[in-house]
């Protein structure tokens, strides 16, 4: 802000009368979240009221599974820190090589509340077609409607019924109820 004053208007000022100029304008300083610009809204609702209504509907022996695949790093939280004046805020990375960082497929079975995980060495067809099976032998005899952002192939040979997110849809738990 001092740095845009300077530039725009050839006056120097603090950073702190830059600061409380901000908050009297209606600012705050906060941490920047993710706004997907290619999500669409509609669709997002369109499939949560679908989805509400295949629960409300739901036969005997019959479940919903949310899948996705998962990652664990292990390297530092970045948050806001102080650091001194003209020197860059920065942490020491401790991330581990892409050969020790933990890969993982999740499924959680609704309404048996039940958690189904594989560990792979990487995501690809054939893994993911290994953790369809897993799925279908630990739920054989029921009806599967999966939740995912994953392709299609092996849902037919295991009998699981599709039912894709729409895309950009990371914050789809918001509309799905739970």
């Amino acid at each position: 802000m001092a740095a845009f004053v300077y530039e725009r208007f050839g006056k120097r000022i603090s950073i702190r009368t830059a600061i409380r100029y901000l908050h009297r304008f209606g600012f705050k300083l906060k941490r920047a979240r993710k706004k997907f610009k290619k999500a669409d809204p509609e669709k997002q609702k369109r499939f949560a009221k679908d989805l509400q209504e295949l629960e409300k509907n739901r036969s005997p022996r019959s479940v919903t599974v949310y899948v996705d695949e998962g990652q664990i790093w292990c390297d530092a939280s970045l948050g806001r820190i102080w650091s001194p004046i003209g020197e860059p805020a920065e942490v020491e990375s401790t991330s581990p090589s892409k050969k020790e960082k933990i890969l993982f497929y999740t499924a959680v079975v609704r309404p048996m509340e039940k958690v189904i995980t594989m560990m792979t060495d990487w995501f690809n067809r054939e893994k993911t077609a290994d953790f369809l099976d897993k799925l279908r032998n630990k739920l054989k005899g029921w009806r599967i409607d999966i939740v995912w952002d994953r392709a299609r192939f092996a849902l037919n040979k295991n009998r699981i019924h599709e039912h894709k997110l729409p895309p950009y849809s990371p914050d789809m738990h918001g509309f799905i109820c739970l």
